[in-house]
């Protein structure tokens, strides 16, 4: 009989491989060409954001979430400053403060938008929580958090998953968690797997979170598949849904993530966007940047260089647009910056909203 649920348990395992669908990444930055904005976005919009003595930016460096009713926006600064301009750019309030209060946050770089409860989650990674406000910037509460988490996190409905920056550090720690928004109460856990020898000093690529159609993804950027997450149970399972050729790492050498000259054949997947046809991939590959649109009605993948951008066939005069990966804190944006030419320290975004 043991035997028997021997042979179940691989061939469940064996399917379960099979169902995976794979994404050729790697072959397709070999035949890049042009990519129409209108492939992936159903609209475009630029507007300037106005700044004021209490609201200065930095292009370079911000984030934006371009919400349903307003704008928030990270000004690129350390050790980080927040506010809220509405739809047109009209500068509203200033979110938080930085500072040792009790109140305060001591260093955040990026943050999430909660449009249905009206907060502004600000990850204080320095000291492992994040700190909540209202819209207006008051502060509401803090919730304790097991790891560092910079940016990697996402809420969902009244739970939020964040992932360990440091989760290669050993397989004592845990790598993904599950907690309450309230309390930051632990729900589940997914524990590390990777090796106690694995001697990694610093870790490049970041752990990847998105949502689609109510169910949380999640990618190891050790490894190359996408997994959809079930936090139901005390232990978070992963269930492989899309597996990718981003090529191999160098593991002959235990410090190669450190070194990334020693992986230039590997691709670094630092964004994914999904929709009902296709999945947009942004990635890091000998010495350039791609995005790549995968449609999901032949499983195809189509891929452009940064520097080239989309055509934005949406508007008249076909001008190409390069959307930095993390300038957009949101799943149904893209977000270009564009620093003022005029001056006035008023710089402008380029919105586009996603099919």
């Amino acid at each position: 009989m043991k035997n028997i649920w021997m042979i179940a348990l691989v061939c469940l395992n064996i399917l379960s491989t099979f169902g995976q669908q794979k994404i050729d990444l790697l072959g397709s930055f070999d035949r890049t060409q042009p990519i129409k904005l209108s492939e992936i976005a159903k609209s475009v919009r630029t507007i300037q954001l106005e700044t004021t003595d209490d609201c200065l930016l930095v292009p370079e460096n911000m984030c934006v979430h371009y919400g349903l009713e307003y704008i928030f926006v990270f000004d690129g600064t350390e050790p980080g400053n927040f506010y809220r301009f509405d739809l047109n750019g009209k500068f509203i309030n200033k979110i938080g403060n930085a500072g040792p209060g009790p109140k305060e946050y001591i260093e955040a770089h990026k943050f999430k938008v909660d449009e249905i409860k009206k907060e502004v989650w600000l990850p204080d990674w320095q000291s492992n929580s994040i700190k909540i406000y209202t819209y207006a910037g008051e502060f509401i509460r803090k919730i304790p958090c097991e790891a560092m988490i910079h940016d990697r996190f996402l809420i969902k409905d009244n739970l939020v998953f964040y992932a360990n920056s440091n989760f290669y550090w050993g397989s004592h720690t845990n790598e993904l968690t599950c907690a309450d928004t309230q309390t930051g109460k632990l729900y589940s856990k997914l524990k590390s797997t990777i090796p106690d020898d694995l001697k990694i000093r610093i870790l490049l690529d970041p752990q990847l979170l998105y949502t689609y159609k109510d169910e949380v993804f999640y990618k190891n950027p050790l490894k190359d598949v996408v997994c959809s997450v079930d936090a139901s149970g005390k232990n978070i399972k992963l269930t492989p849904k899309y597996k990718l050729n981003i090529g191999e790492r160098d593991h002959k050498r235990r410090d190669d993530y450190f070194k990334p000259q020693r992986n230039l054949k590997y691709a670094n997947v630092t964004r994914i966007y999904e929709s009902d046809t296709f999945l947009l991939f942004f990635s890091g590959y000998k010495e350039n940047a791609y995005w790549t649109i995968c449609s999901k009605k032949d499983w195809k993948c189509q891929s452009t260089e940064f520097d080239e951008g989309f055509i934005n066939d949406l508007e008249s005069g076909n001008a190409s647009l390069q959307f930095r990966y993390g300038a957009s804190m949101s799943q149904k944006h893209l977000v270009m910056v564009i620093p003022d030419e005029i001056g006035d320290d008023n710089p402008a975004i380029t919105v586009v909203e996603l099919k």
